[in-house]
């Protein structure tokens, strides 16, 4: 069993999943913190990441309505802190998705779960030939997305979880590229990132969204 130091080197969480990767990582503030990030199924994170998440949402929640605003003012307010993931319990998600072809990723820092990737693996790509890894899931933790209410802690991490894991998946022979369907909310994202739009693959009213190899090569290394 690993013992990860959170970067206050205070305190530990016990967690079954390897590390994949470490360094530091600056703050919105301009702080630095240790981060580790972590591979393979873990119910320990699972179980803390659906907690911690959970109970920060709640406490903006309640935040915005004990400002005792008018319904026309806090109604915009809930809507900036709800997102099309909320719902999204990965304690439950480590039990259905237990298969060799499934793979979780973690970002930790202080001692928090600051995102989660779970790669479904071998996926027949569309745009070139060959087998790639697709996105089932990607979310960074409540604490690291702006809202009207709140300033995010980190920026960038699922990207940055996204590409560590991408490393470890090339690793094992997929040819360069990824795929997923992506929540309308991230659709924009994914278009920065260099993925293209393919008509006629949606899933569920989810539009699906593929890296080829030639930009994936430069999107890796950014």
């Amino acid at each position: 069993m690993e013992e990860n130091e959170s970067s206050t080197g205070t305190a530990t969480l016990a967690v079954t999943s390897k590390i994949l990767s470490s360094g530091q990582n600056k703050d919105q503030k301009g702080q630095l913190h240790d981060f580790s990030v972590l591979l393979g199924m873990d119910p320990i994170i699972a179980t803390k990441a659906d907690s911690d998440w959970s109970t920060y949402r709640l406490g903006l929640y309640s935040k915005i309505i004990s400002m005792g605003l008018p319904e026309e003012e806090y109604i915009p307010l809930l809507e900036s802190v709800a997102t099309e993931d909320d719902h999204w319990a990965w304690c439950s998600k480590y039990f259905v998705y237990d298969s060799e072809e499934y793979t979780w990723f973690y970002y930790l820092a202080d001692e928090k779960i600051q995102a989660v990737c779970l790669l479904y693996h071998p996926k027949e790509a569309v745009l070139e030939s060959g087998a790639i890894f697709y996105v089932e899931y990607v979310a960074v933790a409540p604490w690291n997305r702006n809202s009207l209410v709140n300033t995010r802690m980190f920026k960038g991490i699922g990207t940055t979880l996204l590409r560590e894991a991408s490393k470890h998946m090339i690793g094992l022979a997929l040819k360069p590229g990824f795929s997923l369907h992506s929540l309308p909310q991230a659709e924009s994202y994914y278009v920065e990132q260099g993925m293209q739009k393919v008509e006629g693959l949606e899933k569920d009213d989810l539009l699906y969204f593929e890296m080829d190899k030639e930009t994936f090569s430069t999107w890796q290394v950014k």
